[in-house]
Formats: C-alpha cells, structure tokens, sequence
C-alpha cells in the first residue's frame, strides 16, 4: 500500500507591532502584536510512516533532528491523540532561520495541520492551538490564514482583516538574535530606564483601528508611528548594521520600517510588491548583494 503525503506551503510572518509586557508567573512575557503572513513560503512534503519521525532540510542551519520545532509538533500531536504512526517530513527553506520571520513556527503549524489531515484526526482549531502553544509563542498565529493579533504570550488570536495588500521589502544581514538575548538585553534596558524615570510597557502611540487606517490610507507618518516594536532598540543598539538598514530603508521611500519579532531580519513596508521591488534594487545599490533580500507583499484575511 503507498504512504499517503501531503505537501503544505508555510508563510513567512512580520509583526506591524509588537509591545512587549508585563513578566507573567511562568517566565514568559505577556504581549500583544499584530502580524501579518507573506507570499514567501517554505514548503513541507509530509509522508506518513508505520513509526518514527524523520525530518530531511535542504538549509544546513537548521537541525534535522529532535531539536526541529517540526518534530517537536509531530510528537506532541502523536502523544496528545494517542497515535502510533509516524513521519517523513522534507522541509524546502526560502525563510532565513532565526530572523524574527517565524520560519520554524510556521512549519511546526503546518506539521500539525498536514498530520491531523493524514492521521484522520479531524482536531478542531481549538484543539491544535491548544497543541500549538505548547510548542512556541507564535506557533498558534500560523494556524490561521490571515493576520492576527496576539495577545498572552501569543496563544490568544485575533484574527483581524488589514483591508489592503502592502508591498513588502524584507532584508537580512546574514546573522541571527537569540531571542533569549534580546528579551534580557530589553529588561537590562528597562531597568536602567526606571533608574531615572517611569517606564512605559506599551509603546505604541496609535491604537489598532488608527493604525489600520494609517495602512489603507499609505499614510507614511502614521504608519512609521504605529510601527512599534520593544525589542528593537537593544538589537539596533548591538548592532549599528540594523540602525543603518532601517534609516536606509525609510531614506529610500518605504512607508515605514522596523525590526520582525527578536530579529534579524528588517522589513520596509511599501504600497504593493512593485514598489518593493524598486525599493530591493535601491537598496542593492546601497549595499551591493552581501544581504539577503527578497521583495513580497502582505496576506490579508480571506
């Protein structure tokens, strides 16, 4: 009898913002983000084995092994329905691993979705998000085709319709930020910042809706005000490379630019993937071809 497969394309996320706040009692941070998926896609081929899960990629930066958020995904899912079967996975990678794109969140959501589907489980939405926090903080926005916001420590989903399609420039130096790191480096921060005045937790100046209009309406100012982002002052304080992308960025006529997540990866938001892809040609010009750039656009709520 053949193995039955399935193959599932997983996106790329960026988040517009990201407000980091309070410690909660279990180590994590509660936050709220509002993120949108992109055309960029990695692809999984998912086979079903009688056993054991087996994970091939074709990056060599990203294990193929237990440590795989991928297989942690299928484990948990086997464990949680009581399933003895396994898996094959082959994992095709367009997202660069550790930007603050969600690659591996992404994959790990679309292993579940692909294996519920092949293991005839017929888990409901609530009970593969349930699965999925379990695994990451963005592990559950990917179960959702449309931009979301988050909310706990990204279980809570909101999802949420931008009413327009933006380009998207998305550029990488080449190098990763633990987020580990860049959590500690924003509470040595904060701490610093209450030594001499009261610290606001929530950054952002604009609510959602004013935000959202600021999209529709391509208004640059209002956009470059609602994008907010908590970690990024001490990763571009680390490293001066993503000061000097996002003012090259915002130089080169981008709506707005900020930092994805704990980074590294910065984005330039533009008016559709035309002008994102003049803005990559602008920004080669600057650069020369060291970066990793790719020219995309939003995904909006079906």
């Amino acid at each position: 009898m053949q193995a039955q497969s399935l193959q599932l394309r997983s996106p790329a996320k960026i988040n517009l913002f990201l407000n980091i706040l309070e410690r909660r009692a279990d180590g994590f941070h509660n936050l709220e983000t509002l993120m949108t998926p992109l055309v960029l896609t990695d692809t999984l081929t998912v086979e079903e084995r009688a056993s054991g899960f087996f994970i091939e990629c074709d990056a060599p930066d990203v294990p193929a092994d237990d440590r795989n958020l991928v297989v942690k995904a299928a484990k948990k899912l086997a464990e949680t329905f009581g399933v003895n079967k396994g898996a094959h996975i082959r994992l095709q990678k367009e997202i660069p691993a550790g930007g603050g794109m969600g690659g591996g969140s992404g994959n790990a959501a679309a292993a579940l979705r692909a294996l519920n589907q092949l293991w005839h489980l017929n888990a409901p939405l609530e009970k593969l998000s349930a699965i999925a926090a379990h695994i990451g903080s963005d592990v559950p926005f990917f179960l959702h085709d449309s931009p979301a916001l988050c909310k706990g420590r990204g279980e809570i989903v909101e999802p949420v319709r931008l009413g327009v399609e933006l380009g998207v420039l998305l550029v990488n130096p080449g190098f990763g930020i633990p987020t580990q790191w860049a959590y500690d480096a924003l509470a040595a921060q904060r701490e610093e910042s209450r030594k001499v005045k009261e610290v606001k937790m929530v950054e952002g100046k604009n609510t959602l809706d004013d935000f959202l209009r600021a999209l529709r309406s391509h208004d640059s100012a209002a956009i470059q005000r609602g994008l907010v982002n908590s970690l990024e002052s001490p990763c571009l304080k680390k490293h001066p490379l993503l000061a000097l992308l996002k003012d090259a960025l915002v130089r080169h006529s981008a709506l707005g630019a900020m930092m994805s997540g704990s980074g590294s990866t910065m984005f330039g938001l533009t008016r559709n993937e035309t002008d994102a892809a003049v803005l990559m040609e602008r920004m080669t010009a600057e650069f020369g071809s060291t970066l990793w750039m790719r020219a995309t656009k939003t995904v909006d709520a079906r």
